[in-house]
C-alpha cells in the first residue's frame, strides 16, 4: 500500500461522528429571535467582524475517532471569551470526553466507535464551559452569528475525496465514495466579494498540519449549504458561558 493510501485509511479509521435526528431538537432551534437574544461578541461600535475568530494550536486527534470532541475544543479555542483564558484540555480529558459522551449516546453495542455532538455538548453544558447550544437550519442565520458572535460545529457525511482539499485554496468537494460521518468547527464566512475565497466557508479539521491550509480546510458556499441542509448535517452553536 502506498503512502497516500496508508494515511486516506488512517484518517478514514478517524470518522467518528454518529447523528440520529431527535424531535426535540425543533425547541432548540437557533431562530432570528433566539439569534436577537444572544449577544454579540464584538468591540463596541463595531457591527460585523472583517476577519476570522483567532484559532488556537493545531489539533491532530490521530486515528482516534473522536472527532466530536476535537470539533468542541476547536470551538472552545476560537472563544472569544474563553481563547483569552487559556483554557485547554489535557490529552487525557479528550479520550475521557469521548468515552463519556458514549455513554450519553446509549447506542446498543460494545464495540463501536464514535459520539454525537449533542452528546459532547451536553458535557461542555454540564461542566459550565457552554450555557447552551442551539441548532441551525438557516444559513442566513449560520452566516450572520459566524460574523458576529462566534464558531459553529459541523457535523456531516464524509466522502473520500474530502481526504485531499485542492492544492489552491484547500477547497474540498463531496466526490466519490461516502465513507462515514465527521465532525469539525465553522471558522468564518468569506462573502462574495472576498478577494481570496469569495462565497465560501473556511473550517477547522483536526487531523493535523499536514491536513489543508495546516489545518484549515474551505468549502464554498453551495458545498457548504448541501453537505448540511441537503444532505442531513447537523449544524450547532454552542453558546460560552459569560465569564
Amino acid at each position: 500500500m502506498n503512502e497516500i493510501n496508508t494515511k486516506a485509511v488512517e484518517l478514514q479509521r478517524s470518522l467518528g461522528r454518529r447523528y440520529a435526528p431527535d424531535p426535540r431538537d425543533r425547541g432548540y432551534l437557533l431562530t432570528p429571535d433566539r439569534l436577537r437574544s444572544i449577544p454579540r461578541t464584538l468591540e463596541p461600535g463595531v457591527r460585523r467582524r472583517t476577519l476570522p475568530w483567532k484559532r488556537g494550536p493545531v489539533l491532530d486527534q490521530g486515528s482516534t475517532s473522536e472527532c466530536t470532541v476535537f470539533a468542541a475544543a476547536a470551538f472552545l479555542q476560537c472563544a472569544p471569551q474563553l481563547h483569552r483564558t487559556g483554557l485547554g484540555w489535557e490529552r487525557n480529558h479528550y479520550t475521557g470526553t469521548y468515552r463519556a459522551a458514549q455513554r450519553i449516546d446509549e447506542w446498543p453495542g460494545e464495540d463501536y466507535n464514535g459520539t454525537s455532538e449533542r452528546a459532547v455538548m451536553k458535557i461542555l453544558q454540564g461542566d459550565g464551559i457552554i450555557s447552551e447550544y442551539l441548532w441551525c437550519a438557516d444559513e442566513d442565520i449560520a452566516k450572520e452569528y459566524l460574523l458576529t458572535r462566534g464558531t459553529l460545529c459541523l457535523g456531516s457525511d464524509w466522502f473520500a475525496s474530502m481526504f485531499k482539499p485542492s492544492a489552491k485554496g484547500a477547497y474540498v468537494e463531496p466526490e466519490g465514495q461516502l465513507v462515514g460521518g465527521h465532525e469539525t468547527c465553522v471558522r468564518w464566512y468569506h462573502g462574495p466579494k472576498h478577494r481570496k475565497y469569495p462565497d465560501s466557508y473556511e473550517l477547522i479539521n483536526s487531523w493535523g498540519e499536514d491536513y489543508g491550509d495546516r489545518g484549515l480546510f474551505r468549502m464554498k458556499a453551495d458545498t457548504f449549504r448541501y453537505l448540511t441542509f441537503q444532505l442531513g448535517g447537523d449544524l450547532c452553536s454552542p453558546q460560552e458561558a459569560r465569564r
